[in-house]
């Protein structure tokens, strides 16, 4: 089979590739104008799930779409975010200016902790938004138990995070190719992983509703 061929396996995984990296450049587009990351993020997990889901979504027709319907309650999120990354910033900041004593060390393990968390819950925020209708307090209640229930793989979307972070200081001259490949990369991972979670979370709560029925 002729690899160009529309239904050849490398044309789906190509055509993969370049939805993703268009879902990267939207997102990241978005996030210069601070209040709208939010929702940018948010259509564009809502797309890289649908992708995962084999919903074969056109990517411009789906964005679009779940970036307006989402913009007014991803407003007040967006603006949470950014309020706890400046808070632990400044804390950041005021205990590296400290003398290195015991307790000035412990803070900072908390303030490291406490960011950790943070980003972990906020991987999921967003997916969540882009799948359910939820109040925004339901959003972070079930935004808390992913964090913890998918731990290890959380840890591993904070760890190519901060890869691409330091390619971009270790390896100058190809930041315009991880600065447009990172959020893509991070957009397909927890595209999956939210995919997978919530599909699983949900064939639990088919089973516990079949269960009370037949009670």
């Amino acid at each position: 089979m002729n690899i160009f061929d529309p239904d050849s396996k490398f044309s789906q995984i190509m055509g993969t590739v370049f939805d993703y990296a268009k879902l990267g450049l939207l997102a990241l587009l978005l996030c210069l104008p601070v209040i709208t990351a939010g929702a940018g993020i948010t259509a564009a997990m809502c797309v890289g799930m649908k992708i995962v889901r084999g919903e074969a979504p056109v990517v411009s027709r789906s964005f679009w779409p779940s970036f307006r319907e989402n913009f007014k309650q991803s407003v007040p999120l967006t603006l949470l975010c950014v309020a706890l990354y400046a808070l632990l910033g400044m804390d950041w900041w005021y205990v590296m200016q400290q003398e290195s004593t015991l307790v000035m060390r412990i803070a900072r393990a908390g303030i490291f902790i406490a960011a950790a968390l943070g980003s972990m819950m906020i991987l999921y925020i967003f997916p969540l938004l882009a799948r359910y209708r939820l109040t925004n307090r339901q959003i972070i209640r079930n935004a808390a138990v992913y964090a913890i229930v998918n731990f290890p793989k959380n840890l591993l979307a904070i760890a190519i995070f901060l890869l691409g972070i330091w390619l971009m200081d270790w390896a100058i001259a190809l930041l315009p190719v991880i600065v447009l490949a990172l959020p893509a990369v991070l957009i397909r991972y927890m595209s999956v992983v939210c995919a997978s979670s919530f599909a699983k979370s949900e064939a639990r709560e088919g089973e516990e509703d079949a269960n009370d029925e037949t009670l």
